[in-house]
């Protein structure tokens, strides 16, 4: 199975915050059923809950919770290399860093 793209994370956590698919969709500026299917995309992937639903809202499982905050980590890492320099890269392995 393909991996879900990296954005649908950002539904999850859009739904997370505001708690119900409709709060999310209007803070996101996308439709419902965009929201519905990226998060059903997660869910598929991992075949597992990722969200306790309740009349009008939504919440997340102890699982939706776990997979976010990694997620969440993993993209907070790939901005800080995204963020690195040619200088930053010089301080840590000298002035001549070379390419593997």
């Amino acid at each position: 199975m393909a991996r879900p793209p990296i954005e649908n994370w950002l539904f999850l956590r859009s739904l997370a915050d505001h708690g119900s698919v409709a709060a999310a969709a209007r803070a996101m500026h996308q439709s419902e059923s965009t929201v519905r299917r990226r998060i059903g995309d997660l869910v598929d992937h991992y075949d597992d809950p990722l969200l306790e639903d309740h009349p009008g809202a939504a919440r997340l499982t102890a699982f939706g919770t776990f997979v976010l905050e990694r997620a969440e980590q993993a993209m907070a890492d790939v901005d800080v290399v995204l963020e690195l320099t040619a200088d930053d890269l010089n301080l840590l392995f000298g002035e001549t860093a070379e390419v593997l």
